[in-house]
């Protein structure tokens, strides 16, 4: 039987906006097959 896992990924910003786009390009690179995006 396979357990479902919920994750959430909260990612503070503050003055490091430029590293942004390759943090969330990180992200929805993950290899999950049920992802969700909010």
């Amino acid at each position: 039987m396979k357990k479902n896992i919920d994750l959430s990924i909260i990612i503070p910003v503050y003055n490091v906006e430029k590293y942004l786009p390759h943090c969330l390009d990180s992200i929805f690179n993950q290899s999950n097959e049920t992802s969700a995006i909010k």
